[in-house]
């Protein structure tokens, strides 16, 4: 467990960031979650905003999981449905051929869930029977800065971020455990999906991390140039650029 006030320091220090989301897999969704309908399209990075905005939790799960790839990327559908390959790459144009989406998929590997349920909430909220296993940020560019930097602070890899190619919940979710099950701590960053982009703000981008590496940031980010002038000059650019945008979001 990580404190709530050790959370909001943190957020505080990077310039005023949206405090993170919590992911983990549960045997049951709790009581208040907002979860997808049984059919019909719903964009995973989409159904976050009621938690990112009010606190509510969200839920996912093999029936509600608000489209085929989600279902794939959450670990609910292994493999992915078989129309898919020909789907994003004939049908949405975002790879050049079906073998290639193809080997996509393969690329992910995607984890099958571990429970039936994909729980995201604020990671503030998480109580202790709500072991996060994904630790989520959404933020704008000064702000994924900071922790792209921080990543390879904290794990002395200087390739310690990534940013593959991948739908919004394959960057959120399917990257980092795929990942993590090399035993590798990635920083994945992503929102460059044009299918999910305008579900987030502008110029508003993700960056998904394993529990671990967020720890480490918590505890050594305060050694690092967080706590020096030169972020601090990016901290009044990510003050100002809040203001800019606001009317945006």
């Amino acid at each position: 467990m990580i404190a709530a006030d050790d959370i909001r320091a943190f957020c505080q220090a990077l310039g005023g960031a949206e405090e993170p989301l919590g992911l983990f897999y549960a045997d049951t969704p709790p009581e208040d979650a907002t979860m997808p309908p049984e059919s019909g399209w719903s964009c995973m990075v989409g159904r976050l905003a009621a938690t990112r905005r009010k606190g509510k939790p969200a839920a996912f799960s093999a029936s509600r999981n608000g489209c085929p790839g989600a279902a794939y990327f959450l670990g609910f559908q292994i493999p992915q449905a078989s129309f898919l390959p020909e789907y994003i790459s004939k049908g949405e144009g975002y790879l050049d051929s079906p073998a290639a989406a193809a080997d996509f998929y393969a690329a992910v590997d995607s984890r099958p869930a571990p429970r039936p349920w994909c729980v995201v909430k604020r990671l503030a909220d998480c109580g202790p029977e709500d072991k996060a296993e994904l630790v989520l940020f959404f933020g704008r560019p000064e702000i994924v800065s900071g922790l792209h930097q921080l990543a390879a602070y904290v794990t002395s890899d200087t390739e310690a971020v990534a940013s593959p190619f991948g739908s919004g919940c394959a960057n959120l979710v399917a990257w980092p455990f795929n990942h993590l099950g090399r035993g590798r701590l990635k920083l994945v960053l992503g929102g460059w999906d044009p299918s999910c982009r305008p579900f987030l703000g502008l110029e508003e981008l993700t960056a998904s991390m394993p529990f671990e590496l967020f720890r480490r940031m918590i505890r050594l980010w305060p050694e690092s140039f967080v706590a020096r002038e030169t972020w601090a000059k990016v901290v009044r650019r990510s003050e100002k650029s809040r203001t800019l945008f606001a009317a945006g979001d």
